[in-house]
């Protein structure tokens, strides 16, 4: 199979997918068809909720409307994180090989991993709360109180134990396929 060659277009597309082997003809195919399918499920999720929002924004308290903005941003980006994490696992896009022996190093780095995007997930709904001010109460961007402090920490810290969680048991599904692979090297 040939291989694609790397591009910046292409390290981003392996961050986002977080595929760490190379891209090679059947990897572009996946990565496609996942990407049409998360485009399709976020449009329909987008007319979805626009629909629901105009029909309900009468009904809705002005002190609601930033909480559900927000929870309605975390539901879209957290489905569209789940559908493609679930969708690259089970096409194997993401199966890197990895001894027993390296597990300690492996699970170093998932935790590492897990902690640096909760924090970017703390400061992207912190810039949402701010914008949320702005936008909803005309107050000051930095004009937040504990309630808009909490949610953002919840959702950070939720991600982090769920990622961290996630990455570990690929990590030993990997060490447990490449055990495998090696024991049928042998026989």
């Amino acid at each position: 199979m040939n291989e694609v060659k790397d591009n910046l277009w292409l390290k981003i597309i392996r961050k986002f997918y977080k595929i760490e082997g190379p891209i090679d003809e059947y990897t572009e195919k996946e990565i496609n068809r996942i990407g049409n399918n998360t485009l399709s499920f976020s449009s329909a999720y987008i007319v979805i909720s626009n629909v629901l929002l105009v029909i309900f924004y009468p009904r809705i308290n002005g002190n609601l409307i930033q909480l559900l903005i927000l929870l309605n941003m975390t539901i879209y980006v957290g489905g569209i994180e789940y559908y493609v994490s679930h969708a690259v696992e089970k096409a194997r896009l993401n199966f890197i090989t990895i001894y027993p022996n390296q597990l300690e190093e492996y699970e170093k780095k998932a935790k590492l991993s897990s902690l640096k995007f909760s924090i970017y997930y703390f400061i992207l709904f912190i810039i949402l709360v701010g914008i949320m001010n702005i936008i909803t109460f005309k107050k000051s961007f930095f004009d937040f109180n504990l309630s808009n402090i909490l949610s953002p920490v919840a959702l950070s810290i939720g991600y982090y134990f769920g990622d961290r969680r996630k990455k570990i048991k690929l990590i030993k599904q990997n060490i447990s396929r490449t055990v495998a692979m090696e024991e049928e090297e042998n026989d």
